[in-house]
């Protein structure tokens, strides 16, 4: 399945400004990412909170969209307007896998948004137990 662009459907967007490649994101929906993508639908696009593509797939915990992104040129390491990028979003939400694996693909797991907090304080702070010990282990710098 490929979905057109040109239509100018798929560049609709919510009262969040969530785009349905945005949406396929959040929900998970792999096939439809992927046609969004190859349709040449706006694949920079982001919503009112300032998140794109890949930080929705961080956030929901949708691995294998995260992994195809990354595969097809998202920059694992992009930033919203708070400094959250991926890596922070994942471990805001205790997604140990894919803290997991944007650490194997080079995300750095120091990273600090905006207000100076750190994918382990972040996950720390929210009670991602898994996560914080996983990133203890990688070495994390614990007095951030």
């Amino acid at each position: 399945m490929l979905v057109s662009c040109a239509v100018g459907l798929s560049e609709k967007r919510d009262s969040n400004e969530n785009t349905p490649i945005i949406w396929a994101c959040i929900n998970g929906n792999l096939q439809f990412t992927k046609s969004f993508i190859e349709g040449g639908c706006d694949r920079n696009a982001v919503n009112k909170f300032g998140h794109n593509c890949l930080l929705e797939a961080s956030l929901n915990g949708h691995l294998e969209i995260i992994k195809y992104l990354i595969g097809v040129g998202f920059d694992k390491n992009w930033r919203d307007k708070d400094g959250f990028n991926p890596i922070l979003c994942a471990a805001q939400e205790g997604h140990l896998e894919i803290v997991k694996y944007l650490i194997s693909v080079g995300a750095n797991p120091d990273e600090k948004n905006n207000d100076g907090w750190s994918p382990l304080i972040i996950a720390s702070s929210n009670g991602r137990l898994e996560v914080v010990k996983y990133l203890i282990q990688k070495g994390c710098n614990k007095n951030d």
